[in-house]
Parts: structure tokens; C-alpha cells; sequence
């Protein structure tokens, strides 16, 4: 017996129970034994979305129909906003809900969970999203951080069963040693996902804060294996990340929303340790290169310093020629003022007591002078 079978004959023996008893009921009261038959278990029901409408910005009603039916639904938008999924009339998709009766007699399927079904309306709820969280800034690039040129502590976030993680660990290592990777296994699809995989980011950012870098990956798979990355919840928690986050979700053909949001997009798990980690042999080569520059410049600067030495000595040199020939010449000047030299030349200095005479008129008869030339003195009276 299926689940509509089963609730047939859960209602068909309560219903009798019920009437069996012949109490009159009153409308209050046979809404809510209605409602006690119908919302035994939650159901699943599948249908193309029409009337879509949010009211006051808090409740949203819409009506899921197929080709003979009808039936009312009702969340509140605070619901769908955590879901991270993007509605619109003539999407077809699956609702979880609860059936009600409500009180004025209105049959409404009350919703717990939405999710778009067939590629057509997965593509345009994706797309919905997209472009609400592209007016919100979430995938604007001038907010993408660089990633550290040399990790040494990595967060990983992906399934321990997936050979995503594999991938992204044998190539790590196979590049570099002495990175510690701190992994924390999460689901990768499914309605756990998205919840996991923010609680992993919160984890993260709040118990590891100094961490290099965070990588969030998983392999290849359909869109709707990957809507987890694609969810409003997983794209939020990569946005508010502190840590800087690499995100390589699926192949090389695959996008998601994550990879928007996220500081670097790989294209793969393998990709996404290569962009992290250079190659040891690269390093080495960098390292080479580094050490060819530094000689240049080197030796370059040493030849510098000697042009600039030569030309320096060159300079003091002239200058030492040029104050050695000025002192010789103030040296030959201060000669010529120098009286002992005058004497050298035959000339002679005559002095009267203490001073030069100069002049006839200094001294008189019977003066005393006495004259100095270069080799002795002569001493004379004037008459």
C-alpha cells in the first residue's frame, strides 16, 4: 500500500470512528478534525508554479497546477530567501508541504521546501538568483582578495568519499611539501548540502581564522547534482568568508554560483591544488631566476660604484693639484712681503729706536739710526 493508499485507509477509519459516535460538529471543530486526517505527513507534490505573488514583503502565495488540477500554496518569503531559491509563474517544481484547511475553509498546501524540477526550470531559477545576487554585489570582482603565492595551512571543504578530495590532495602533494590541510567532510548534494557546507565555512572562519586560504570543491555532475553550489546559503557563506576561498566545483564546463562568489574560480579539484601550489621545479627555476637578477644587479651596481669611485678620485686629484698650487702661490706672495726677503734682493731697512724710517723728515742731527741689511747692522749718527 502506497502513502495514498495508506492515508485512504487512515482517514476512512477514523472517518467512521468519528461519525460512529454521532456528535454534531461544530465548523471550528470539523476544520480542525480535518485537519487532523490531512497533515498526518508531510507530502510531495509536483506542478507548474501560476499566481505567483509575495504580499507585504513577508508571505508568498502561489498555485501548483497540472493539466486537471489545482491547488493552493502559502510560505512565508523568509523561507524561500533561506532555501536560496528564485521563483517564478510557469516554473516546475516539487513541493514538501503540509495540507491545511484553514479556518474560513481555504484548502492550502503549507510549504516546507522547494525545489525546481526539470533543467528548464532548474536553468531559470539559477538564473534568478544570479542576477538578485548580482545587484547585491555578491560577485563583484573589486572585493576578490589575491591568494597567498605560498600556503602552508589549507581548509578543505568536500565529501571524504568524493574523488574530488583525492584529486586535490595527490596533486598538492605531488607539487610541494610541509602544507598541513585541514579537512572537513561535508556532503556535496542533496538537501543536507547547503547547510553543512555553511556550517563548514562558519567552522572555518570562526575556530581556524588564520588559515591561508579555503578550498571548496567536488567533481563533475548534472545541475541539479550541483544546486547545493548553486544555493543562496552555500553562495552567501563563500561571499562572507574572511578566509579567502578557491572554489572548483564539477569539470571544466561547469559553472556555479559559488564560483562567482568565490576570490578564484578552478576549473577542477586537480586545478584548484595547481593554482595554490606551485610546481617544486618552478620554484626552483624561480628561484634560479631571482638569483641571475640579483647578480645583474649586482655586479651592476659594483661597476657603478666603481665608475663613481674613479670619478671621484679623479676629482679630489684636481682639486689637491688646484690647492697645492694656490698655497705655492700664497706662499710665494706672503715671501714677497716678507722684509727678510727684500734684504735678500741688496736692499736694507733703516730704523730710528723702533720704527721703519720712511722719510728724511724723521730724523734730525745727532740722531742715532741704526741700518739692517742681509748680513749684519750698521749703526750711524746723523750730522
Amino acid at each position: 500500500m502506497d502513502l495514498f493508499d495508506y492515508s485512504n485507509a487512515f482517514i476512512k477509519k477514523e472517518a467512521k470512528s468519528a461519525f460512529a459516535t454521532s456528535k454534531v460538529l461544530s465548523v471550528t471543530e470539523f476544520n480542525q478534525y480535518v485537519n487532523t486526517l490531512i497533515t498526518i505527513q508531510s507530502v510531495i507534490v509536483e506542478g507548474e508554479i501560476s499566481g505567483f505573488k509575495i504580499a507585504k514583503e513577508r508571505l508568498i502565495y502561489f498555485d501548483l497546477k497540472d493539466d486537471k488540477s489545482i491547488v493552493s500554496c502559502f510560505l512565508f518569503k523568509f523561507q524561500l530567501d533561506k532555501m536560496g531559491v528564485a521563483l517564478e509563474d510557469g516554473m516546475k517544481i516539487q513541493v514538501t508541504g503540509l495540507p491545511n484547511l484553514h479556518q474560513k475553509g481555504r484548502f492550502n498546501l503549507v510549504v516546507e521546501l522547494v525545489k525546481p524540477v526539470g533543467e528548464g526550470s532548474i536553468k531559470r531559477a539559477l538564473e534568478l538568483l544570479k542576477q538578485k545576487l548580482l545587484k547585491q554585489g555578491i560577485f563583484s570582482l573589486e572585493r576578490k582578495r589575491p591568494l597567498p603565492k605560498f600556503p602552508e595551512n589549507i581548509g578543505l571543504i568536500t565529501s571524504a568519499d568524493a574523488a574530488a578530495y583525492t584529486d586535490f590532495i595527490k596533486v598538492l602533494q605531488h607539487r610541494f611539501v610541509g602544507i598541513t590541510v585541514y579537512f572537513y567532510a561535508v556532503s556535496v548534494q542533496g538537501e543536507k548540502a547547503p547547510n553543512e557546507i555553511s556550517e563548514a565555512f562558519n567552522y572555518f572562519n570562526q575556530k581556524m581564522p588564520n588559515l591561508d586560504v579555503l578550498v571548496l570543491t567536488r567533481g563533475g555532475g548534472s545541475l541539479e547534482d550541483l544546486s547545493a553550489f548553486n544555493s543562496e546559503t552555500v553562495v552567501r557563506a563563500v561571499f562572507g568568508s574572511k578566509i579567502p576561498v578557491i572554489c572548483a566545483v564539477g569539470h571544466e564546463r561547469d559553472e556555479s554560483l559559488s564560483d562567482f562568489a568565490a576570490d578564484k574560480r578552478a576549473s577542477t579539484p586537480s586545478n584548484a591544488a595547481e593554482i595554490l601550489v606551485p610546481e617544486k621545479s618552478e620554484i626552483k627555476w624561480q628561484l634560479n631566476k631571482i638569483g641571475e637578477r640579483l647578480i645583474y644587479q649586482l655586479d651592476k651596481k659594483i661597476k657603478t660604484l666603481e665608475h663613481f669611485y674613479q670619478s671621484l678620485k679623479h676629482k679630489m686629484n684636481l682639486w689637491w693639484q688646484n690647492l697645492r698650487q694656490n698655497l705655492e702661490l700664497e706662499e710665494r706672495l706672503l715671501k714677497s712681503f716678507d722684509p727678510e726677503a727684500i734684504l735678500e734682493r741688496g736692499y736694507s731697512i733703516t730704523i730710528i729706536g723702533d720704527k721703519i724710517i720712511k722719510s728724511a723728515m724723521q730724523v734730525k742731527k745727532g740722531d742715532n739710526i741704526k741700518t739692517k741689511l742681509k748680513k749684519g747692522e750698521i749703526e750711524s749718527v746723523i750730522k
